[in-house]
């Protein structure tokens, strides 16, 4: 019988083996199972690295089980024929080899299945391909270290259960060591031991990412070292039956000298970090879940301005300064997922000292997607990691016109990134990022994004329901390719008919407004607080003097059409300033007709007929579905123990409410009813609040929406109302669809003299 023929019937009796212990999968059950419990404990709740476990579970099993397999086998004799064979070494590490990577493969595919199941991942080809390619060499990296460790060539039942031994106290350490200066040895150990590369790298892979060059290095050095090693220390003896000789001493520590100068050779040298500027600069160049590092340094002085290529309008210009920061390390990184081309960048603050182990993702506002820097601050005052994206493109596109390729046609990846995948992304990178500095997973995750972040926190519950434990969305742009139409509504109206209303009259609309339904909430406090029994109709004023003239019928048909809106979504409320979009054309509305539906970088919005605006205005819902996220079905959501709080300004004159309150509405029905969906997500509306507690606000704001949250997630606490300030008087915003009520004694200015009820 030919060598060949022999490794060829060793390799088909060593799978079939395989199949033939069907008990024996229970023995790999248990380290496996310790090993997602103790990830998902200790805080690494990255979606890929528990998918990253699951992979090693099920390659654990499958080894496990080859392995009881072998040794059943040969002592129940069935290998009886091949032991009176002589067997050269090569040939028979030759055919373990080969059927280890025959059981990897298949364990390999039963985890891509697991991955999906459990994960909701969609994988592309390629990716299951260097899934499966990262399996097969950890297979053989573990089974090389156990060589290394035992001394002989396992029957790899001891492969795993060995290197995931070695992992365990590893994982115990992480997450008892809070603080990152004494678990960066930690790190350290983890990174060069097969177990973690394993899990990380898989889970990149199944989660559609790039996995790191460092992982793939170590995996890489402990195969080739270890393998040798085993051509050293094992060989079969041409006789009747097999005998082991045990190593020599002298090969094992040359071997294990190799191994030591292989590793560091072949990864990324990580110094020893003796204090928080160095423990921050250490992450430099590093490679977490789904990005690099390009850049990390401390920042103690208290000032950040932002920089060069991240302006945008208004209080977000380059040079900005936002003061009054704690210490922190400020970490720049670049996306490595294939899906985004290398366009997208996160940046991260951490607190260099009391942190509260909380993670914390921040959206972005219009097509300024990011970087939000004053949220970042907000955050890390807070005591919070935070981190930010700009979704592939720099503030300074904040008109939009990143829609439109070289070529001027929609460039499909960089819209996708900015409708919801780059905050996926950001939220992966960004909680692995938080592990590795602090030595631990954060304790829960929130999101907090307002007006496009609120859009951005709503996709976040719809699509990646784990990714956060609780999630902020404040004046969210629900249905965004139909809302931002309304955005340009009020300057087209006026356009249109060539008439446009002096601010002064605006002003006269607004004040009128006010004076007829103040009274309607109970209290008298300039204010609209009961918007529904608000009728007031414009043409009251119709002959009113004001400073810029007499109220004409043309004036009031204008004020009625702004109010009403286009037709195909909401206008404003009552009580609403119609000057902030009647006066100027807001650049967003702007940039959508020109980039998105006209894609034409010389339209002029000026030149439309009726007819043209809604033809494009529907055009736009059709062709950007990805940016309307309506649906009401957040069961994943809910089911994943998730906490939404929605709040919107009343008053706000940029996004109607209306849309926000449709929304929530559905969610109720969706979901079973009232209570079944203040469960998990409620409403607060803000009479007299304008955009994001901004533009047009005059009565009191949400004092800390984001600490509702935290108090829901990890207290238990469902929010019954959110204490609203401005100035020196406070109110309650209660929980939709009730309404603060006053007392009928005490000062109305103390939100202690109110209650919530059903409306009337």
């Amino acid at each position: 019988m030919s060598d060949l023929q022999l490794l060829i019937g060793q390799l088909r009796h060593q799978v079939r083996l395989l199949l033939r212990t069907p008990r024996a999968m229970s023995t790999g059950l248990v380290l496996p199972v310790l090993l997602l419990f103790l990830n998902s404990s200790n805080g690494h709740v990255a979606s890929a690295r528990l998918a990253g476990c699951a992979v090693l579970g099920t390659t654990m099993i499958a080894w496990t089980t080859h392995g009881i397999g072998l040794v059943a086998a040969r002592e129940s004799g069935v290998m009886k024929r091949y032991r009176a064979t002589p067997l050269p070494a090569w040939c028979y590490l030759t055919a373990q080899i080969a059927s280890s990577v025959v059981v990897a493969v298949l364990a390999g595919a039963l985890a891509v299945l697991v991955g999906v199941v459990l994960f909701g991942t969609h994988l592309q080809f390629w990716h299951a391909l260097m899934m499966l390619g990262v399996i097969v060499l950890g297979a053989l990296a573990c089974a090389s270290a156990s060589t290394a460790v035992t001394g002989f060539v396992p029957t790899v039942a001891s492969a795993f259960p060995i290197l995931g031994l070695t992992y365990l106290p590893v994982l115990l350490l992480s997450g008892t060591v809070g603080d990152p200066l004494k678990t960066h040895w930690v790190d350290v150990v983890a990174s060069y031991l097969p177990v973690r590369p394993i899990v990380v790298a898989a889970g990149q892979a199944l989660a559609g990412q790039t996995p790191a060059l460092h992982d793939i290095l170590v995996l890489c050095s402990w195969s080739v070292a270890g393998l040798l090693l085993s051509l050293a220390v094992f060989r079969w003896e041409p006789t009747r039956t097999r005998q082991r000789r045990p190593a020599r001493p002298q090969v094992a520590v040359a071997a294990a000298m190799a191994l030591v100068c292989v590793v560091p050779l072949t990864t990324t040298t990580r110094a020893k970090a003796t204090t928080p500027a160095q423990q921050c600069e250490s992450l430099q160049g590093q490679h977490v879940l789904g990005a690099t590092v390009t850049g990390a340094s401390v920042n103690t002085g208290g000032t950040f301005r932002i920089p060069p290529g991240q302006g945008g309008p208004g209080e977000g210009k380059v040079g900005t300064p936002i003061d009054d920061l704690p210490p922190y390390c400020g970490v720049e990184l670049l996306s490595t997922d294939p899906d985004s081309d290398g366009a997208d960048h996160f940046t991260a603050w951490l607190p260099l000292e009391s942190w509260t182990g909380r993670f914390e993702g921040v959206g972005g506002g219009g097509f300024v997607a990011g970087f939000s820097y004053r949220e970042l601050g907000d955050a890390i005052r807070s005591g919070n990691a935070a981190i930010s994206t700009d979704t592939g493109h720099p503030a300074s596109q904040f008109s939009g016109e990143f829609a439109l390729d070289a070529k001027r046609q929609l460039d499909r990846r960089a819209i996708d990134d900015f409708a919801y995948r780059a905050i996926h992304d950001m939220t992966v990178t960004g909680k692995d990022l938080v592990g590795r500095y602090y030595g631990r997973g954060a304790d829960h995750a929130y999101f907090n994004g307002c007006s496009m972040g609120g859009r951005q926190a709503i996709t976040e519950a719809q699509r990646y329901p784990a990714d956060y434990n609780g999630i902020l969305a404040g004046s969210p742009a629900i249905d965004f390719s139909k809302m931002a139409p309304g955005q340009l509504w009020p300057v087209f109206v006026q356009q249109r008919a060539r008439h446009y209303l002096e601010p002064c009259k605006f002003a006269a609309f607004y004040n009128a407004t006010v004076a007829a339904c103040d009274r309607l909430d109970g209290v008298t406090d300039g204010v609209v607080g009961n918007v529904v029994k608000c009728d007031f109709d414009p043409g009251r004023l119709l002959g009113t003097s004001t400073p810029c003239g007499v109220i004409t019928a043309a004036d009031v048909k204008i004020v009625r059409e702004i109010i009403a809106g286009p037709g195909l979504w909401y206008g404003l409320e009552p009580g609403a300033n119609l000057a902030y979009l009647a006066a100027n054309p807001l650049w967003i509305a702007v940039g959508w007709y020109t980039y998105w539906l006209a894609q034409d970088p010389g339209f002029d919005w000026k030149t439309m007929t009726t007819d043209q605006f809604l033809f494009l205005y529907r055009k736009g819902e059709r062709e950007f579905t990805e940016l309307q996220n309506d649906d009401p079905d957040l069961t994943a959501f809910r089911d994943a123990g998730g906490k939404l709080v929605l709040s919107t300004g009343l008053a706000d004159p940029l996004i109607p409410p209306q849309g926000t309150i449709r929304f929530y509405d559905n969610v109720v029905r969706r979901m079973g009813g009232q209570d079944r969906a203040d469960a998990f997500a409620r409403l607060f509306l803000a009479p007299g609040v304008g955009h994001c507690a901004g533009a047009g606000t005059v009565g009191p704001a949400p004092s800390d929406p984001l600490g509702a949250v935290t108090g829901w997630v990890e207290h238990g606490v469902a929010p019954a109302a959110i204490e609203a300030a401005k100035d020196n008087v406070t109110r309650p915003l209660c929980a939709y669809p009730k309404v603060a009520r006053y007392l009928g004694h005490g000062s109305t200015d103390s939100a202690d003299n109110f209650y919530c009820s059903n409306p009337r």
